[in-house]
Parts: structure tokens; C-alpha cells; sequence
């Protein structure tokens, strides 16, 4: 009895070990998609993969997703995909809608309109059905608030009851070569047998100016100091713009990234940078930029976020100016998804070395 049970032990650990080698090709699958960052990170480090399923609520990112992407399932509703519909991955991204949770939103909590509760407990069923090897969700920071603390230490504890090691933080894209004060949250869980490595997170990177991001300067269209036309939008500006000659900014010369789409007493502006683009600010157009006395153009849109418009063919997918606008604003900064995703898909075994964002 004891031999065969032995028999049996080592027969299983073979099986689990063949299981957790480093694949050929990397199964990925997302919920909640958007522009399907996660994705767009895996091509820029060089990633084989296929993409075996998305799902998105809104027509324009599953547009974009499928002329981009081409996943080989796209839902409209992840509440709607059966348990018979799921596909195993290894890697599996989620990052659902955080109206709910924002401070710039309702901040109803996880029991909001939006479901965001409902949608996370769907996630953590597939991820407890189909098991795989990395996955990585992303919000708001008010999701660590107070209030949502309980929530939050529900996730961690049902992953790591399922065999998961979890890791969570705060990061700041600033950090990690986006012009853009953004901070969100990170939770990565690595399944425990597939674990090889201890999970780090990112190094921050140098920094990047807006000034760097910006189409260069058009003598026709553009002019320093320009104010826009509507009454509200140019108090703003005045009131920005005189903030950056206070502290010793000429801001004819040095970009002044101003919220033009608010109240006074919500007004934002970021020297050199952008303040957090929401989807609602990207559908706007995004901020005015001082030294070119105009808004954002939809390329340094992309640009605020870490992406190549080239590579995002909107017009393409027939999407509008402003849903593209959404979409980037709603979307995760590209270069923290890229580094987050080299560090979890070592750590879970899935690539023999540490892949390097920006070198491929």
C-alpha cells in the first residue's frame, strides 16, 4: 500500500512539474479589456502568445480589439460566458470598471451600480476553476481605502486559498517613463507550485517630460499662451498658468498640462506633465497645453498613456475622436503593464529569463 502510494505521489509530481514547464507559446485570455493593454505589452517584449479570449461591454473596444488583437473568443458581457464557454490560460488579466471605487466617480463601493463586486467574485471563480499560472488585476487606488479594505482582504484571502501567492501595491506611472501622475493599484497573484522565482516588483525608471511626448511645434496652429474660448476653461488656464509663473515656471516655454473639463474647485494641472486622464477627460480631448495654446492632440493622448498611436489604428475599427479619447483614458499605462508583466511571467515560470521592457 505504502509503495503504490508512493507510485502515485511521484507520478503526479511529474504530471504537475510537465504542467509548470516554460511554454512555447503562452495561453493569455482578459476580461474587462479596453484597449487590450496587457496585450500590446506582451508584443513589445517580444511574448509568444495566443489570445484566447477578451470581452469588453463597449462596440468600440471590441472593434478595436478584434482588428488589433484577434482573440479567438470576444464577449460582449463576461457575466454572460457559462462555465462550458471558459477557456484555461496562463495567464489571465482582469480590470474592472472602477466607477464605483473612484474618487473621481460615485464612490459607492464594491456594492455600486456598477456590480464592480459581482464582477470581481466572477473573476475569482474562473481564476479558482481554470487555474492560471499568473494573473493580474488593476484599479483605482481607493480600492486600499477604509471602506473597501474588507473587499479587498476577501480577494487576497480567497486567492491564497486556492494556492496563490499574492502580491499588491500602489504604483505611480510617473515612476515608469509615463508623463502622467497616475496612480493605480496592482494586485499579481502566482500560483504556488508554478512559482519560480519570488515576484518582484518593477525598478522605477528615469522620468519622462511631457515636453519629450509632444508633436513638435506647429508655427499655424499652435501659440504659447493661447487661452481657450470658453469663459470657464479660461479661468482655469489663467489660474494654472499664473500658479507656474509663481513658482518660477514660465509656462509659455514649459508645458503646463491643464484640466480644462472641471470646476474650479476640482482644477488640476501637472508642470510638465499630465494630472490622472480619466475616460471621461480623454473623451473630452484631454488637458490644454500651455506652451501650445491647444488641447492634447489624440496622438499625445496616447502618448500620456505609454502607447505608439501608430500602432492603434482607431480610424481602422471605425471608432470616433472621442470614443478612441475613452478608451486611452480608461486604459492602463503601457509601460507599467509591460514591466509588471516581465516580472509575473518570470516569476510564474512562463519565460526562461527576465524579460527587459523596452529592449525588443
Amino acid at each position: 500500500m505504502v509503495k503504490s502510494a508512493t507510485v502515485a505521489l511521484a507520478a503526479k509530481t511529474a504530471v504537475d512539474k510537465k504542467a509548470c514547464r516554460v511554454p512555447k507559446i503562452i495561453r493569455f485570455g482578459s476580461d474587462f479589456t479596453g484597449l487590450d493593454t496587457a496585450a500590446y505589452a506582451l508584443n513589445r517584449l517580444g511574448v509568444r502568445y495566443v489570445n484566447k479570449f477578451a470581452s469588453d461591454v463597449l462596440p468600440e473596444a471590441r472593434q478595436l480589439i478584434e482588428l488589433v488583437h484577434r482573440p479567438e473568443k470576444i464577449i460582449i458581457d463576461m457575466l454572460d460566458r457559462t462555465v462550458a464557454d471558459e477557456t484555461q490560460v496562463d495567464l489571465y488579466v482582469w480590470t474592472p470598471p472602477c466607477q464605483d471605487l473612484s474618487s473621481a466617480g460615485k464612490g459607492s463601493g464594491f456594492k455600486g451600480k456598477r456590480q464592480t463586486s459581482k464582477l470581481v467574485s466572477r473573476s475569482l471563480a474562473f481564476i479558482k476553476r481554470n487555474r492560471p499560472r499568473a494573473t493580474l488585476f488593476e484599479n483605482v487606488p481607493r480600492i486600499t481605502s477604509k471602506k473597501n479594505l474588507p473587499f479587498l482582504r476577501g480577494m487576497v484571502k480567497a486567492l491564497k486559498s486556492i494556492g496563490y501567492n499574492v502580491y499588491y501595491k500602489v504604483l505611480c506611472a510617473r515612476d515608469y517613463s509615463v508623463p502622467q501622475s497616475r496612480d493605480r493599484f496592482y494586485l499579481v497573484g502566482v500560483r504556488a507550485d508554478s512559482e519560480r522565482h519570488t515576484f518582484q516588483w518593477p525598478v522605477p525608471s528615469a522620468p519622462m517630460s511631457a515636453s519629450a511626448i509632444l508633436d513638435p511645434f506647429n508655427a499655424k496652429t499652435d501659440l504659447p499662451g493661447r487661452l481657450p474660448d470658453r469663459a470657464g476653461a479660461k479661468k482655469l488656464v489663467q489660474k494654472a498658468m499664473t500658479a507656474a509663473f509663481k513658482s518660477g515656471t514660465d509656462p509659455r516655454i514649459v508645458p503646463v498640462l491643464i484640466d480644462i473639463d472641471c470646476t474650479d474647485k476640482f482644477a488640476v494641472y501637472g508642470i510638465d506633465e499630465a494630472r490622472t486622464i480619466t475616460r471621461t477627460r480623454g473623451g473630452s480631448g484631454g488637458p490644454w497645453v500651455s506652451n501650445r495654446g491647444r488641447r492634447v492632440t489624440i496622438d499625445e493622448l496616447f502618448k500620456l498613456q505609454g502607447f505608439d498611436p501608430n500602432v492603434i489604428p482607431w480610424r481602422a475599427a471605425k471608432v470616433t475622436r472621442r470614443q478612441a479619447g475613452q478608451l486611452v483614458g480608461n486604459s492602463v499605462c503601457l509601460p507599467v503593464m509591460g514591466m509588471i508583466l516581465a516580472e509575473a511571467l518570470y516569476a510564474a515560470g512562463l519565460t526562461t529569463k527576465k524579460l527587459v521592457w523596452g529592449t525588443v
